[in-house]
């Protein structure tokens, strides 16, 4: 009876093995860089004046990315701790110029999987009481953002919207 059995690997096995850890490290650091841009994306939208309803995993109301707490494993895998699934433009201070400059950054928002509806993932811009959201301006910025959807026509009745709270 042998007590000391060496096991011996081929070359060929011990690079199987790297490329295969390469191939998950190259995923999750994917995943990592689309994670910090939709952080940044979040501070970079509150900085221009849109007004952003954020939840976390399991859609309950946050009042600022701070009141987020992850798990390790959410971490790991580069899983958003805030989603915003709706973004509103009803701050008077808003210029066209504004809004243009968010678009990269709203396109870079990641949406939590069936949070609007059931199998949809997507961002809800909420026009409402928004001045300078014209026709126009909004058939402008549609194709631009295909990621996300308006909620509510240009030049309605200013009113509270019903879907959103309160701010």
């Amino acid at each position: 009876m042998k007590l000391n059995v060496v096991r011996r690997f081929s070359l060929r096995t011990a690079m199987v093995i790297v490329v295969l850890f390469a191939m998950v490290f190259a995923v999750i650091a994917v995943r990592h860089r689309k994670l910090h841009e939709h952080r940044v994306a979040i501070a970079e939208l509150q900085r221009l004046g849109a007004r952003l309803n954020m939840t976390n995993t399991e859609s309950q109301n946050l009042d600022s990315v701070k009141d987020a707490v992850g798990s390790w494993r959410r971490t790991l895998v580069a899983m958003p701790d805030v989603y915003v699934p709706q973004v509103r433009f009803n701050n008077p201070n808003l210029t066209e110029d504004d809004v243009r400059t968010m678009i990269p950054h709203l396109n870079n928002l990641l949406p939590l999987f069936g949070q609007n509806f059931a199998g949809e993932s997507f961002i809800v811009l909420d026009i409402n009481n928004s001045p300078l959201m014209t026709d126009a301006f909004c058939a402008e910025l549609k194709p631009l953002l295909p990621g996300c959807r308006f909620l509510d026509a240009p030049n309605r009745k200013p009113g509270p919207s019903p879907y959103s709270t309160p701010y």
